[in-house]
């Protein structure tokens, strides 16, 4: 059965502090702004990419994860790479043959490429999940990464103030204990304009209805959680034991209603926006890695990813068994 056992992050260089659009708008608008959604600091990418970020990522997880299972050849045996961006530098080749070309990985090892955004981890290891379970594979890396901040208009206040850049691996592997997981996924129909870049070529910027997206995620994210729960009881008879929820880090307000809602602490339903801002796909990969939690104690994990789409997905899983978890600053 597919689990996650190792996850690396690597964030831009340049740091973004929250005071930094105070020469493009008001300061007491920027500061009253910050303490809602609690974003304090993100990194925005300058020479690097989505795809150089990956690759860093990559090669932090595959030196660690060898390390630790001492096995300097563990490289060889990767049997599947997927990689997830919205913000590729070239649109042929496909990201994940030239992040292949760059890892040096074997020649019979799959690729796959898709573009996803708030949704990406949570779809992506769910395939994943599914394609372990079908096709036989062992070891799959996965990336997720993003430099939507290379596409932002500064006078436009609802993107400049909330993302950020980052890259993130993840490996996934066979094991043969039986690892329970549930996928439960959905869209709002016509509403896949609401949060759009249009080219990732010339002066074209990300545009985002900020408005229909918060009302989107306060009305529907609590009750997608909730149907994910109950769907996982009728498959496997009995409730799930969430011990740790990792929600995608939209904003600090919308995590607050959900805690609400679900009537749970931010020990369980945790954030770390306020260090990292919005990141898009690589929110929940960043989250598990500076999430103070003991992983193999609890009963089972949710994912939850919502936004471009607008589109939701959820995962819940039986355990992971992370063996390296990191988060590395250029």
């Amino acid at each position: 059965m597919p689990s996650i056992e190792a996850i690396a992050c690597v964030l831009p260089e340049k740091k973004i502090k929250e005071n930094f659009l105070y020469n493009n708008h008001d300061k007491s608008y920027v500061d009253k702004s910050n303490s809602l959604t609690g974003v304090n600091t993100r990194y925005w990418a300058n020479e690097e990419s989505s795809l150089s970020l990956c690759i860093d990522s990559a090669e932090i997880l595959i030196k660690d994860y060898s390390f630790n299972i001492n096995d300097d050849d563990f490289r060889s045996s990767i049997d599947f790479l997927v990689v997830v961006t919205q913000t590729p530098e070239v649109l042929m080749p496909a990201p994940a043959y030239i992040i292949h070309d760059a890892l040096n990985l074997n020649e019979n090892c799959g690729c796959l490429s898709l573009n996803a955004g708030c949704t990406a981890y949570v779809d992506g290891i769910s395939l994943i999940y599914d394609l372990i379970e079908n096709r036989g594979l062992k070891n799959v890396l996965f990336l997720v990464g993003d430099v939507l901040t290379k596409y932002l208009d500064l006078s436009d206040f609802g993107t400049a103030s909330v993302f950020g850049d980052a890259g993130s691996a993840t490996l996934i592997t066979s094991r043969k204990k039986n690892n329970k997981y549930l996928h439960n996924y959905g869209i709002m129909p016509k509403t896949s304009e609401t949060l759009q870049l249009k080219s990732i070529q010339g002066d074209i910027k990300l545009k985002m209805d900020g408005f229909k997206v918060f009302t989107f995620a306060i009305n529907n994210v609590p009750k997608i959680i909730k149907k994910a729960e109950k769907l996982w009881e009728l498959k496997y008879g009995l409730k799930p034991m969430v011990g740790f929820y990792a929600l995608h880090q939209a904003n600090n307000m919308i995590l607050d209603h959900v805690r609400k809602k679900l009537k749970l602490n931010k020990k369980v339903i945790p954030s770390n926006i306020s260090k990292f801002g919005n990141t898009s796909g690589v929110t929940i990969p960043l989250l598990l890695c500076s999430a103070k939690v003991n992983y193999e104690s609890l009963n089972s994990l949710l994912f939850c990813g919502f936004g471009v789409g607008l589109s939701w997905s959820v995962l819940i899983l039986e355990s992971v068994d992370l063996k390296s978890n990191k988060i590395v600053y250029k």
